[in-house]
């Protein structure tokens, strides 16, 4: 047996290495924000690109929910596959502390590793492996929660910690198809839009209660509005949906981006409408979903060059934003800018393709505008029934 004072001595000098792996409370502060990087897909199969993305987007859901400041989904989703180094990407996004995870799907059973990283120094800082079968997805998210918040140091609220304590199972099959509509919704063209809002009714009937299968379609028919169906039809839609997801979820009514929206498309209330998303953009600042939102607000209140300040920052912390290409170009048009509608255009077109109607619709606006002849508006006629049939 070693002597007392060696085996002290050996024990003291363990604890200093294991606490010099952790980052210190001044690479933290108060005002630091994690990155979570895309998960990794560790099955190969791109057929669980769904759920490798929807894994993603609920941790991050998760930990913003707890308290903790996170950079949103759209902001990180530049770095799948990226080569930069954690050093880099930490610079990058002014984070000390990035979130790395892996997935691994077995029939039911998703196994997932979770890893902080110290971007100061590239060094692990903790990992732990998690596993649970797709209806306890919910409550293994807030298990890794809890544990990145006590790593870090994170003080969780009361009710924080009583949300995060919560055991909530779901409907395996509603989940999954929960999963692929969001996933579908993402992508943004015509037939994605369609084939997400079958999704979520399809997981509704399985699991009428998850609230967030209404939010979603609430999403959906919000922006099915705007030329994809009679807008007072996708409005009603929104409403009800809007409604069902505040009524089964109360606290959502902290997501002041979704009431914005109501007080825009039920109310009428423009000068509430702006207190919310002003206020979702305090609590968020780098929210590229909520930018693009104030920007068609602007937009629509005739304030045009605010509405492009508003779409440029939309642009700037979601550059892989499908929408907020789209919203940008049209603020610039509406403010006279044809030269950057015009650019913008042509690379909204390049990066996501024609299959969106706010943008396409632009490409036969300015073929007008350029010539005026009998063949140019029956070309444009031809075009536009293609998209729109």
């Amino acid at each position: 047996m070693l002597p007392v004072t060696v085996g002290f001595f050996l024990l003291v000098l363990a604890g200093m290495y294991f606490f010099s792996l952790r980052p210190s409370a001044s690479a933290l502060g108060e005002e630091s924000v994690l990155a979570v990087l895309p998960f990794i897909d560790q099955s190969g199969d791109s057929n669980q690109n769904y759920l490798v993305s929807g894994v993603h987007e609920a941790m991050i859901s998760e930990l913003q929910l707890a308290g903790i400041a996170v950079k949103p989904r759209t902001t990180m989703a530049k770095y799948r596959g990226t080569n930069l180094s954690s050093a880099e990407i930490s610079e990058e996004l002014d984070s000390p502390i990035l979130v790395e995870g892996a997935l691994f799907r077995q029939d039911q059973r998703v196994f997932i590793k979770v890893k902080l990283i110290d971007g100061t120094n590239e060094r692990y800082i903790w990992q732990r492996d998690y596993e649970a079968d797709i209806e306890d997805l919910l409550s293994l998210y807030r298990e890794v929660t809890r544990s990145i918040a006590g790593e870090i140091s994170v003080a969780l609220t009361p009710d924080a910690e009583e949300r995060l304590a919560e055991k909530s199972p779901i409907d395996a099959d509603a989940y999954e198809l929960y999963l692929k509509a969001k996933y579908e919704a993402s992508i943004g063209g015509f037939s994605n839009q369609k084939k997400a809002i079958r999704l979520y009714e399809e997981a509704a009937d399985l699991a009428p209660e998850f609230g967030p299968i209404y939010t979603g379609l609430a999403e959906i028919y919000l922006l099915q509005g705007f030329g994809q169906m009679p807008s007072m039809e996708a409005h009603t839609q929104f409403r009800l949906n809007a409604e069902k997801a505040l009524e089964l979820d109360p606290s959502i009514g902290t997501n002041h981006h979704l009431l914005a929206m109501i007080n825009v498309f039920t109310k009428w209330d423009w000068e509430q409408a702006e207190i919310e998303l002003l206020k979702a953009i305090e609590l968020d600042p780098e929210n590229p979903d909520v930018h693009d939102s104030y920007c068609q607000f602007l937009w629509a209140m005739g304030r045009f060059e605010e509405s492009v300040k508003a779409g440029e920052k939309a642009v700037q912390f979601g550059p892989s934003h499908h929408f907020a290409h789209c919203d940008l170009t049209w603020a610039y048009f509406a403010a006279g800018d044809l030269y950057n509608s015009k650019r913008l255009l042509q690379v909204t077109k390049d990066s996501f393709g024609l299959d969106c109607p706010y943008h396409s619709q632009f490409q036969y606006r300015f073929l007008l505008e350029e010539e005026s002849s009998r063949d140019v508006y029956l070309r444009a006629i031809e075009e536009l029934e293609k998209i729109y049939s």
